[in-house]
């Protein structure tokens, strides 16, 4: 069966399609490898995607939207005088996908395939796809919007489109409501049931299959897809995904940047001609802003091999430059939660032995410098790295459901959507073994202590000795020892000392070592961090509350056994010993520490995803009008 991999980005979008005999094939729009990722409503609301999109937005701005993929939140956006769901703006991309590719989509008459005969398709579509594809109900779910929207999800009922088998990547960061826009987009679009893989998941997959076999055995590959709108990492070894993360920031907020530096400089010699542009009213301003976004963004690539780079600011008559300087100094605070997450990866995974850079931001020489000075590896870029995520979903995703399993491709290795840990690597997430050896030994120090001022003495001490208890002693009952030496008596049965065993208060705090143990090897460092520190914190308090009942059973026993002398009570004479206060103030820094470490690394992911979407607002779609609502109710996530 034939496979088309669909690589849905920001800007752009590319698919590969691999036939029956193997053969892999990119996908060509008028005879290149990348399709614009816009759309535009004509005056009749029919929807055009792709380069024609982009020529007839010079005829009306404010109908075109260049980027769909990020208004995925936003429920509808405003295409002139029309309002278009999000999925059916970017079904318009898939379909045009899917034409070029050949896929002929069986046809559903609107009049007679309503919502019903949708939700029908969709239930054929779930029964079809397995529950391997995308998340449970994502068939009926999406029949069910496809018959809303005039039946389309009729061609769902075949389980492929034109019997080929179809794949979608994803960003490593959507959850599940995004993930259903996009399964909704590709049931309108006529695909049927689509498999999603995750973005750094397929391009870990194409460097299990390529560059990852030139690292030595057992050494990692950190995987950076920087993309217009999203960047997501992957660390894949022996070709296993072992961690994964992403970012909401990419070439868009870069163009933002830089729009906004050509601001300050015309916005100074032209005013209005710069207000025009930055607040367009009229369909010529809009027009000219879509020019200068686009003037911005050539010479943005064009930086990357030469240090000026002339820019055309329309309505404004002297000349404009940007150079490579301007370039790195906008785009480095931007770009820097990558190397931060990138970092962050690195280590919970043991280290690297090498980066690999795909997706069109990679032409960013800053991205590259930024990761070469965080990790001390020179990043390595693939000769066409806006095709590396779509190849790679052909190999990771999962064999049709309709082809028999010997005719599933080969892969370099295993590459799982979910990313998990090697169990040899655990004992490296521990805080030093020393903390380890501390505690064990702080169990070995007197816990518990009994002075002997009473007139005779305690258990095997007499009057003037200490009776002293170890955290053991307490545990399994064991023998006490009597200090000084000189004031040791024989055993008395009148005058027992040895406590009866604690089983509970032993099991729980073995039972909180196993789960510190098992927390330990956490992939994610801020629930590793956090988990440690609640369980370091249990300990203490499990360490408190078994305290207070042993002096309390010590006192008992020395008011039974000996005369206190006056003004003193048999609280006086139980006292508790340093090692029980070295495992607390060990244990209360492991806790303070860990959550200190979870707390930085929330700031760390929230600051990443700040910097995304404050740049991300500016770079909202270059001559569209404000956008609508987002609808109520809905969360982005």
């Amino acid at each position: 069966m034939d496979r088309l991999a669909i690589d849905l980005g920001t800007s752009n979008t590319v698919a590969v399609l691999r036939g029956g005999d193997g053969r892999v094939r990119p996908v060509l729009f008028d005879g290149r490898e990348q399709l614009p990722s816009a759309v535009y409503a004509a005056p009749g609301g029919a929807l055009v995607a792709g380069l024609d999109a982009e020529r007839l937005a010079r005829a009306d701005p404010a109908a075109y939207e260049p980027n769909p993929k990020r208004r995925v939140d936003d429920g509808t956006v405003l295409l002139g005088a029309h309002g278009v769901a999000v999925a059916d703006a970017l079904a318009a991309v898939l379909s045009a996908v899917a034409e070029r590719a050949g896929l002929r989509p069986a046809a559903v008459d609107p009049a007679t395939a309503g919502p019903a005969a949708g939700s029908a398709a969709g239930s054929a579509g779930d029964t079809a796809g397995g529950a391997t594809r995308g998340p449970a109900g994502g068939g009926r779910a999406g029949g069910t919007a496809g018959g809303t929207a005039g039946g389309t999800a009729g061609g769902t009922a075949g389980g492929t489109a034109g019997g080929t088998a179809v794949v979608l990547t994803v960003p490593a960061g959507w959850g599940a409501p995004r993930r259903q826009v996009l399964l909704d987009a590709a049931t309108r679009a006529g695909l049927g049931p689509v498999d999603l893989v995750s973005e750094p998941v397929a391009a870990a997959a194409y460097a299990a299959a390529g560059p990852a076999g030139a690292l030595p055995p057992g050494a990692a590959l950190l995987v950076v897809d920087a993309g217009a709108g999203t960047t997501d990492l992957a660390v894949v070894r022996d070709g296993t995904v072992v961690a994964q993360g992403g970012l909401d920031v990419g070439g868009l907020d870069v163009d933002a940047a830089l729009v906004g530096v050509l601001g300050g400089v015309v916005s100074a010699a032209a005013p209005e001609a710069w207000h025009r542009l930055d607040a367009p009213v009229t369909a010529a301003d809009r027009r000219d802003r879509l020019l200068l976004w686009q003037e911005v963004r050539a010479a943005k690539e064009s930086l990357s091999r030469i240090a000026v780079a002339p820019v055309h600011v329309p309505g404004c008559p002297a000349g404009t430059h940007l150079t490579r300087d301007e370039l790195v100094s906008v785009a480095a605070p931007l770009l820097a939660p990558v190397a931060d997450l990138a970092e962050d990866l690195a280590r919970s995974s043991g280290g690297i032995g090498g980066v690999l850079l795909v997706g069109g931001g990679s032409r960013l020489p800053v991205l590259a410098g930024l990761l070469h000075t965080r990790l001390g590896v020179a990043p390595v870029a693939v000769e066409r790295p806006e095709t590396v995520v779509a190849e790679g979903a052909l190999l990771a995703a999962p064999p049709p459901a309709s082809a028999p399993a010997a005719a599933a491709p080969p892969a370099a290795g295993p590459i799982d959507a979910a990313p998990r840990t090697a169990p040899r690597r655990r004992w490296r997430r521990w805080r030093s073994p020393a903390v380890v050896l501390l505690v064990l030994l702080c169990f070995a120090l007197p816990f518990a202590t009994v002075s002997c001022e009473p007139l005779d003495g305690y258990g095997r001490a007499q009057r003037g000795g200490t009776t002293g208890y170890t955290a053991f002693d307490l545990a399994f009952g064991g023998t006490p020892d009597v200090r000084p030496a000189a004031q040791l008596r024989p055993p008395d049965p009148r005058h027992p000392d040895r406590l009866d065993p604690q089983p509970p208060h032993l099991a729980t705090l073995l039972l909180l070592a196993a789960i510190l143990a098992v927390t330990g090897g956490l992939a994610d460092e801020r629930r590793r961090r956090a988990a440690n520190a609640a369980l370091a914190g249990l300990a203490v308090a499990a360490l408190a509350a078994g305290q207070l009942i042993v002096t309390d059973r010590l006192a008992g026993a020395v008011a039974a056994q000996s005369r206190l002398p006056e003004g003193k009570t048999a609280g006086d004479m139980v006292g508790t010993g340093v090692g029980f206060w070295l495992s607390v103030v060990l244990l209360g820094a492991l806790a303070v520490a860990n959550a200190v470490g979870a707390g930085r690394a929330v700031s760390g992911r929230r600051t990443g995803g700040s910097a995304g979407s404050s740049a991300g607002a500016r770079a909202r779609a270059p001559g569209s009008p404000p956008t609508t609502p987002t609808t109520p109710g809905r969360t982005p996530r």
